[in-house]
């Protein structure tokens, strides 16, 4: 007489194929999360320069002149974001590359650099409202 074990349990390809799809779906979490955490730092970048050239325009404009724009200054009177702040005459964007901003008689200038390709199209997507009709350069 035969005596039947029952046998209950998972083959090592069920746990091998259950293990591939947990990896996939994780690595598809981790795509999603990254791609979002991107497009905030894009936004975070935009929502930096508009402050800056806010607070730039408001301070600057009434003189009729830029001349004297220092980051030095902007850092002093309190005119960047909190979160630019890297020492007493360093901006650092979202991306954590350096930020300069240049004055002129008229006009100034902001440069962000070291921006990821995606970063650069996203912002240049967007209406700055530059050259003639603002007080704003480029970018």
């Amino acid at each position: 007489m035969k005596s039947r074990i029952n046998e209950c349990g998972h083959t090592m390809l069920e746990i091998i194929s259950i293990l591939g799809f947990l990896g996939a779906f994780s690595a598809g979490i981790v795509h999603v999360i990254s791609t979002m955490y991107d497009k905030y730092k894009v936004s975070r970048v935009s929502q930096q320069i508009e402050e800056i050239r806010k607070s730039i325009s408001n301070r600057y404009m009434a003189a009729g002149s830029f001349v004297g724009l220092t980051i030095s200054g902007l850092i002093q009177d309190g005119a960047v974001p909190a979160d630019m702040v890297a020492g007493d005459n360093e901006l650092r964007h979202a991306f954590m590359g350096d930020v300069s901003v240049r004055g002129y008689f008229n006009r100034y200038t902001v440069t962000f650099s070291n921006l990821p390709l995606e970063a650069c199209v996203e912002l240049a997507m967007i209406d700055w409202t530059m050259g003639d009709s603002s007080d704003l350069i480029n970018l």
